[in-house]
């Protein structure tokens, strides 16, 4: 077929080739303008999508979180006591509740009695927490700051999570005028509210 083409255009009249000539510029821009129109035609079609994925997305909607925590924590008398199984004293006892805006708020009877501050969020679970706190210790009770490191799991199930944390408190204790820095290691769960 190809070698029939070919001694045809040799055989042809000169007067004709400048009409195939022509006529094949035709047909290969008419084909790039299609095979361009066509790219174009996916190319919005593709950003009209993305479009959509984006905007599908929803914003994370902020919630308040709740902790109840349980462990063992140290009077300031050289070291954690042990926790009771089950955990039947009230001082083992701990619980928390954090804002949309990462305030944070913490009751029990030790390290310390009532403690507000801060929470700031860090990588792959880890947070951490500082404010003023009322420290509880077995030398006494008296104003103080508190920190908190902690480690905070994906929710497994809906809203429900783990917490394991570390507190530290330091403050001066009232009633014999000394420092004092009871700490507790604690883990329990968290509800998002």
């Amino acid at each position: 077929m190809s070698k029939l083409s070919f001694f045809y255009l040799f055989k042809m009249p000169l007067s004709k080739i400048p009409i195939l000539s022509l006529a094949v510029l035709i047909g290969s821009l008419t084909f790039s303008t299609k095979v361009e129109a066509t790219q174009a035609r996916k190319k919005v079609a593709r950003n009209t999508l993305e479009k959509k994925r984006v905007f599908k997305k929803k914003p994370y909607k902020k919630k308040w979180e709740f902790e109840m925590l349980v462990g063992p924590p140290s009077l300031a008398n050289g070291g954690s006591n042990p926790v009771s199984v089950p955990p039947s004293f009230l001082v083992e006892y701990e619980a928390t509740l954090t804002t949309k805006s990462r305030w944070h708020f913490r009751l029990g009877l030790s390290p310390h009695i009532v403690a507000a501050g801060k929470l700031f969020k860090l990588k792959y679970g880890f947070q951490t927490a500082i404010g003023a706190s009322v420290v509880n210790s077995l030398q006494g009770y008296g104003p103080g700051i508190f920190s908190v490191f902690g480690w905070h799991s994906p929710c497994a199930v809906k809203r429900v999570c783990f917490s394991a944390q570390y507190i530290q408190d330091v403050g001066v204790s009232i009633t014999e005028w000394k420092i004092t820095t009871p700490f507790a290691v604690r883990m329990g769960l968290v509800w998002k509210i």
